[in-house]
């Protein structure tokens, strides 16, 4: 839910007292899509729509997050729609893992519940920073979430394992999906192995970004 306000001008600039604004969902052709429903405050109370501008040609009204249509009707009877216009409050934001010193897999650890269906940007980094007195591999890391489009459960291995056993050892990758709201967006990695009387530990750091 966010606040929305603007002016109504004519073509001249000039602001428009008696001007009314129609809000529906954004569609093709603009301004055909279903009217939405408008609120005076955070979704509490229930405005009419169209919504009518003051006496200096402002209007301001709530609405739920997503795209809009914003169909101005002038006093002389000429229009025009402002298509398409995103209204949200959702923010752009960055999220990271930071595990350092492990010695074992790590179990499914949700990293974030997206709020909305998006697209999301991953990178993740793993490197040995203990070497195994004999023989180890270093897991590989694994992404899973809820497909935005088919509501599928997914799965996918961001990096391989890596049995060098050798504190230069490192695996990266990068993976970009479109995740389910209201659906876990986790990690883990699977395919530790180390023997000797030194185990071998390794570090992971995984980035994420998007909109929430």
């Amino acid at each position: 839910m966010r606040r929305y306000a603007d002016v109504v001008l004519n073509s001249q600039g000039v602001p428009q007292s008696t001007a009314t604004v129609t809000v529906t969902k954004a569609a093709t052709p603009a301004g055909s899509g279903v009217a939405a429903t408008i609120y005076s405050d955070d979704g509490i109370t229930p405005i009419a729509n169209p919504v009518s501008c003051d006496s200096n040609g402002r209007f301001a009204f709530y609405v739920a997050n997503g795209r809009y249509d914003l169909k101005a009707q002038l006093p002389s009877g000429a229009n025009y729609i402002v298509a398409d216009q995103e209204i949200s409050n959702l923010v752009d934001f960055n999220v990271k893992v930071d595990a350092v010193s492990q010695g074992a897999n790590i179990g499914s650890t949700t990293i974030l519940t997206p709020g909305i269906n998006s697209m999301y940007f991953l990178e993740a980094y793993a490197a040995v920073t203990r070497a195994a007195t004999t023989s180890s591999t270093m897991p590989s890391v694994n992404i899973t979430w809820t497909d935005a489009d088919s509501s599928q459960a997914m799965s996918f291995a961001i990096t391989p394992t890596d049995s060098t056993n050798v504190i230069t050892a490192i695996q990266s990758g990068i993976l970009i999906i479109n995740a389910k709201a209201g659906a876990a967006l986790s990690y883990s990695t699977t395919g530790y192995l180390s023997s000797g009387a030194t185990s071998m530990q390794y570090s992971l750091h995984i980035r994420l970004e998007g909109t929430w």
